[in-house]
């Protein structure tokens, strides 16, 4: 934020409509200082595994070494995929998305196929821009007996990415796994407080893109962590 405001008192900067008259910027290295700046800002806390490394850190279990990203419904949800890819990114085949979202992967070798094919792409939301076939399809993520696995602790922190469409699996993740272990990822635009949303925040630690007025929420007739 600092660098963003000292950008609108620099000669030829115009805040108030918004232009930039080149031909008046400092030619002395203190642009390309500030676009240096930004970029490493930006490498180091807005890329997908820095979104997952801040899921971690949050939850206090940055040593993770097995996570299991949990969602009901494989169509596009544009958090969700950043989530799944942040994570894949940071822990390889241990982080293991569950159900798979099939945009995320690159065809297979020799596929023409999407992403080349523009009629599967427009199916995407946004087409989907940033997100879609950016993974390798590991063979090694193993999706069997999700469920038994959690059961047996097998994964060190779960993460529901998509909270509004679908929690599979949560009487055995509520049952054998603590708060700090459970992470809800809420990406929806600004939708306000509900019964569902106020109650997850009471068994694991919730993560809402836009968040509205009122936190923690006060809902009337009490809150249910829904089944």
């Amino acid at each position: 934020k600092k660098l963003l405001s000292e950008l609108r008192s620099w000669p030829g900067v115009h805040g108030e409509n918004r232009t930039v008259d080149a031909s008046r910027l400092d030619a002395g290295g203190r642009y390309a200082a500030a676009a240096a700046g930004l970029l490493r800002y930006v490498r180091a806390r807005l890329t997908t595994a820095a979104l997952a490394a801040y899921v971690l850190e949050t939850l206090g279990k940055s040593a993770a070494k097995n996570v299991v990203v949990l969602s009901a419904d494989p169509t596009p949800d544009y958090l969700r995929e950043t989530v799944v890819h942040g994570f894949r990114k940071r822990l390889g085949e241990r982080a293991v998305d569950f159900v798979k979202p099939p945009h995320l992967y690159e065809p297979a070798a020799g596929s023409h196929e999407a992403p080349f094919d523009v009629d599967e792409r427009s199916t995407l939301y946004g087409h989907g821009f940033t997100y879609a076939y950016r993974l390798a399809d590991d063979p090694r993520v193993d999706r069997s007996d999700i469920e038994g696995k959690l059961r047996r602790r097998f994964f060190d922190v779960v993460v529901y990415a998509s909270v509004h469409r679908g929690l599979p699996f949560l009487d055995a993740v509520l049952e054998h796994y603590r708060a700090d272990e459970i992470a809800f990822v809420d990406g929806e635009d600004e939708h306000g407080w509900s019964n569902f949303s106020a109650a997850l925040p009471a068994v694991g630690t919730y993560f809402m893109r836009e968040l509205p007025d009122g936190c923690p929420p006060v809902v009337e007739g009490g809150v249910e962590v829904p089944r």
